[in-house]
């Protein structure tokens, strides 16, 4: 399954720790997503993306996901996000399809812009302890009690169901 990565799940560390010792066998390659321009929540240093014409949000995209790595994904991103498949463009050019993990209401979003470079610097450090808590707590719980938004659990109701964790 493949998806792109446009916030703070570009950070290898941010990345390793949500996914623990699967995000070694992930492929990760730099992508542009089309359409979107990521700007800093109002409530947080996360980013929310944002449909802009002719706009373009840069990011990666990680092969290799299995439905255990959705789970802990959804459990990191919370119950204000949903997948869904858009088209990414590769280092290549070529446009491919891509599940994407967006905020549900672009109202969510301040007027300034998010990069990457800026939160590592800013607001990683005190995010960090705070990832590795929610790990911890996940961990904990079986995957059925975990709190997943309904919309996200059937989504993967389904895809257990087809078998097409692949592309």
């Amino acid at each position: 399954m493949r998806f792109f990565f446009y916030g703070t799940l570009r950070d290898p560390e941010v990345r390793r720790t949500v996914l623990g010792v699967r995000a070694a066998r992930l492929s990760v390659r730099p992508a542009v997503l089309p359409g979107f321009r990521p700007y800093r929540a109002r409530r947080g240093a996360f980013p929310i993306l944002v449909r802009r014409s002719g706009a373009r949000v840069r990011g990666e995209l990680a092969e290799g996901l299995e439905l255990d790595d959705l789970l802990r994904l959804f459990n990191f991103e919370g119950p204000d996000y949903r997948p869904q498949r858009l088209l990414a463009v590769d280092a290549e050019g070529r446009r491919l399809d891509a599940w994407v993990l967006l905020a549900d209401s672009a109202r969510r979003a301040s007027a300034a812009p998010w990069t990457l470079r800026r939160w590592q610097l800013h607001h990683k450090a005190r995010l960090m302890p705070q990832v590795r808590l929610w790990v911890r707590e996940f961990e904990r719980l079986e995957s059925g009690s975990v709190e997943i938004a309904w919309p996200v659990r059937r989504r993967l109701k389904a895809w257990r169901e087809s078998g097409d964790l692949g592309d």
